[in-house]
C-alpha cells in the first residue's frame, strides 16, 4: 500500500484524545440537529410515535480552570401524540397538550416557521436551550447532559 494511501493503521495520534465533558447544569447552549428519527408505529399493543432530534453543542466551550471541554451530542426524545380514534391506546387531553407544547417549543426554538413535512428539514436548523444534568439512578451509565428547556427564537 502506498503512503498516499488511506490505512486504518494510520489513523492519528490517538495519545492526544480527550474523553468528552458533561457541561454544568443551566448551562445556556446552542445546538445544531444533526440528525432526526422519528416512529408513527400504530400497530402494535401500545402505539408509539415520537421525533429524536439528535443535537451536537456548538461553538468552544471551557472548563473553570480555562481548559477546553469537548461535550458530547445527545438525543431529545419528544414524544408526539396519539389521537383517539388513531390507536386503541391514545392519549388523554392532558398528555396530547403536553407533547404537542413540548413539540412546539423545539419548532419555536428552532426559528422553523410552520410544521416541518419530513424530519430532515430540521437537519442544520440551531436552536439554544437550558441543559441539565440527568444522573443514571442505578449508577450503571455515566451522566449525560439533557435538555431543561428550550430557548425561543427572537427571529
Amino acid at each position: 500500500m502506498s503512503e498516499e494511501e488511506y490505512s486504518f493503521m494510520s489513523t492519528p495520534d490517538l495519545d492526544s484524545v480527550v474523553e468528552t465533558s458533561l457541561l454544568p447544569a443551566g448551562t445556556e447552549c446552542q445546538l445544531e440537529v444533526k440528525s432526526v428519527k422519528t416512529d408513527n408505529d400504530l400497530t402494535g399493543e401500545k402505539g408509539k410515535r415520537y421525533i429524536l432530534p439528535f443535537l451536537m453543542p456548538v461553538g468552544d466551550f471551557q472548563d473553570d480552570q480555562g481548559n477546553d471541554v469537548f461535550p458530547d451530542g445527545f438525543n431529545h426524545y419528544m414524544g408526539l401524540p396519539i389521537n383517539e380514534g388513531e390507536h386503541a391506546v391514545f392519549d388523554d387531553a392532558r398528555s396530547s397538550n403536553r407533547k404537542r407544547l413540548q413539540y412546539k417549543a423545539f419548532l419555536d426554538a428552532l426559528g422553523f416557521e410552520g410544521k416541518p413535512e419530513s424530519p430532515d428539514e430540521l437537519v442544520g436548523y440551531t436552536c439554544t436551550a437550558i441543559l441539565g444534568v440527568e444522573v443514571d439512578k442505578n449508577g450503571v451509565y455515566p451522566d449525560k447532559n439533557r435538555i431543561q428547556r428550550f430557548v425561543p427564537n427572537s427571529h
